[in-house]
């Protein structure tokens, strides 16, 4: 976190480094590929990145999104051919120094995993659909479930996709999100229509009470509200996507 007062933006390096690091934690083989195709890449993807208009239209392609969930920005996006492709979005705008920026961040961050075993996502909709409980599979995809509670389960039906979704109050760390704390958050799977490779999304916000009762606690708006969740993915169509 910058200190206040320190008008800094983030380097588009960052994001460079964070999509690395997504390709050797995500543990789906590939590494040194990916990062060879990165770097080859490079100077065109830091330009990307550094274009507003230029990194929100990568994100839009790689969310299959006509427009971002009001109050979104794209902040990086990255393909790598037969391996895996990510995007984040986030209410905290990158071009804009953080100090300026106040309020509850939240964020949402997906990855098309090209290469995810037919077994990661049998065990995955078994989770999310509570026919289990082990959440093995998502620390093998680089997602961390710390102490929390499960609020709810279930699946919304959109055009050409479905989506599987668990609610969770409590800790949840991903390699491409800083938060600390506890928050209120979805983990999603997208299923999409003759499609069989793995898409997962986290969506994650601040817990606004985190002493408070679950009964207390306001949910509307949340990514614990299952309206609120089928408003944000309606944007999102990474089905379109092969």
């Amino acid at each position: 976190m910058e200190p206040v007062g320190q008008n800094k933006k983030r380097s588009p390096w960052l994001y460079v480094g964070i999509g690395c690091g997504a390709l050797l934690l995500l543990g789906i083989g590939g590494f040194i590929f990916g990062v060879a195709f990165l770097f080859k890449k490079g100077k065109q993807y830091t330009e990307d990145l550094s274009n507003p208009i230029a990194r929100t239209e990568m994100v839009k392609k790689a969310l299959g999104a006509q427009t971002l969930p009001e109050g979104y920005h794209g902040v990086m996006a990255l393909s790598v051919p037969a391996i895996m492709d990510m995007a984040v979005l986030s209410t905290r705008s990158p071009d804009a120094p953080a100090a300026g920026q106040t309020g509850d961040v939240r964020s949402f961050v997906y990855f098309f995993i090209k290469r995810s075993s037919v077994t990661d996502q049998e065990q995955l909709k078994k989770y999310l659909e509570g026919q289990s409980n082990d959440a093995s599979v998502l620390a093998r995809n680089n997602v961390s479930l710390g102490e929390g509670e499960i609020l709810g389960r279930g699946a919304i039906e959109l055009e050409g996709r479905r989506v599987l979704y668990v609610t969770q109050r409590g800790e949840l760390e991903t390699e491409h999100d800083d938060r600390e704390g506890p928050g209120l958050n979805s983990i999603l799977f997208i299923e999409c229509q003759g499609q069989e490779r793995m898409r997962m999304g986290i969506w994650m916000a601040p817990d606004p009470s985190p002493g408070a009762p679950l009964e207390q606690l306001d949910l509307k708006g949340t990514p614990a509200d299952p309206e609120a969740l089928r408003a944000f993915m309606s944007h999102l169509n990474p089905c379109q996507e092969s």
